[in-house]
């Protein structure tokens, strides 16, 4: 038996950190499309002073890409936010 028993989707129960970097780097690349993820994330890493030698540029990516893959199939299984009524 599956075990869905919250009407939060994958990317609400995200980290607020992940949910903050995710929002700096749609908003960078809105404002710039030209900006590709990588250096949005540097720019993101520079704006929140985070060290260099504390942060993993590729996980980030791969975190950041996962979060978009939920973003959009939210987005397509739940239209208008409203969670749909399943048979």
């Amino acid at each position: 038996m599956p075990h869905d028993t919250t009407l939060l989707t994958r990317f609400v129960r995200r980290d607020t950190a992940d949910k903050l970097m995710f929002g700096f780097v749609q908003g960078v690349q809105a404002a710039l499309p030209s900006v590709g993820v990588e250096k949005a994330l540097e720019l993101y890493r520079q704006a929140m002073r985070i060290q260099a030698p504390d942060w993993n540029g590729h996980s980030q990516k791969v975190r950041y890409q996962r979060m978009l893959t939920e973003y959009f199939n939210d987005q397509r299984d739940r239209p208008h936010g409203k969670r749909t009524e399943e048979a």
